[in-house]
């Protein structure tokens, strides 16, 4: 979504000391307003003050609503919040009024208009804080070097998310941006990356783990129709990367750069990483056997031809798959998530966005 910087409404601030907040806004009269909260992100390294900008309206047209979440940097009184937010809200408003709609691992760009000193921005999942209530699906939205875009388009939002989690000590990544952050020197060195030498799809709603020594690759039926299309222009005997999106049930996420020595995870407080999720899913065919293995920051399976055009089956028509290793490596499965689910008492559909998951005692 490309965007300018236009101010079109009133952001005047009224005195907005901390017992004000949070302070609200009406950016479309009737129809599109936000809040700003103040509060404290807990950290590894401590507390972190922010603003964090919340709308209410977008979802009137199906755009979820947006969370933007701002570091305050050291001096800056309570009332010191940037407009900018405000303004780019207003923008969202008027895409998703034609139909313009955005969703995690999609990005905005700011044109040759700086927003808070950036040039563009990507959406993903919310993270969850009782003092943002937010009654409608949401996203979250994060700020990006020029570099880090490139990292985005290249090799999908996951890794970079996981580069940001890394530096940051916050599993999965920051929720905040930080206006005087250095970027992340994430292309400088990637040419080195697997991922080069693969063809490269990214699908929504395509996640992958490790646990209990099998790959697992879980997607949503919002992939379906696109890995079809995509699928059809990609020749049989190539190697073949799914960008994917962090699994919601992982405890931990591989990350990567050049030059490490063996995997390496970022997990949050508590984690034994027993489920690592990783950022992307490769597939190598003409191999005389089954068996995956950690790599980078994703996993590949070395398959032969006859394994892989059953796994490329599944993913065009919506089935299930497993392949064992043949030997040695990781084993793989395949499954689709099921986002609708009938009950049989009454009849009734229900819808979760994500897929419904089923937990075992």
């Amino acid at each position: 979504m490309p965007w300018s910087q236009k101010d079109t409404r009133d952001t005047k601030k009224p005195n907005a000391d901390e017992s004000a907040f949070p302070v609200h806004f009406e950016l479309v009269p009737g129809k599109l307003s936000a809040r700003v909260y103040l509060h404290e992100i807990e950290s590894q390294q401590g507390p972190v003050p922010c603003w964090s900008y919340v709308t209410d309206g977008l979802w009137a047209h199906g755009q979820k609503e947006l969370i933007f979440t701002l570091r305050r940097d050291r001096g800056e009184e309570a009332s010191d919040f940037p407009d900018a937010p405000l303004n780019f809200f207003a923008a969202v408003y008027g895409f998703a009024a034609q139909g313009q709609l955005v969703d995690a691992g999609d990005i905005s760009q700011f044109g040759g208009a700086d927003f808070l000193g950036y040039k563009s921005l990507a959406y993903i999942h919310p993270q969850s804080f009782k003092d943002l209530p937010v009654s409608s699906p949401a996203l979250a939205a994060i700020l990006l070097t020029e570099e880090e875009l490139d990292a985005v388009r290249e090799f999908g939002i996951t890794r970079v998310m996981a580069r940001l989690g890394q530096a940051y000590h916050y599993y999965p990544c920051p929720p905040w941006s930080d206006r005087t952050r250095s970027g992340l020197p994430l292309m400088r060195r990637m040419q080195e990356s697997l991922l080069v030498r693969t063809q490269r799809i990214r699908a929504p709603g395509v996640r992958v783990r490790l646990e209990e020594n099998q790959i697992l690759l879980r997607l949503l039926p919002q992939a379906g129709p696109h890995l079809r299309s995509e699928l059809g222009q990609v020749p049989s005997n190539v190697p073949l990367s799914l960008l994917t999106e962090l699994d919601p049930r992982a405890n931990g996420c591989l990350v990567w750069e050049p030059g490490q020595s063996g995997p390496v995870a970022i997990t949050p407080p508590n984690s034994d990483g027993s489920r690592l999720t990783g950022c992307f899913m490769a597939f190598v065919p003409g191999q005389a056997e089954d068996g995956g293995q950690l790599f980078e920051d994703g996993f590949v399976m070395m398959l032969t031809d006859e394994s892989w055009t059953t796994i490329r089956q599944a993913l065009e028509t919506g089935k299930a798959v497993s392949v064992p290793a043949t030997k040695t490596g990781l084993s793989f499965s395949l499954e689709w998530i099921a986002e609708e689910y009938e009950n049989p008492i009454d009849g009734l559909v229900y819808h979760a966005e994500g897929g419904w998951e089923t937990y075992s005692p």
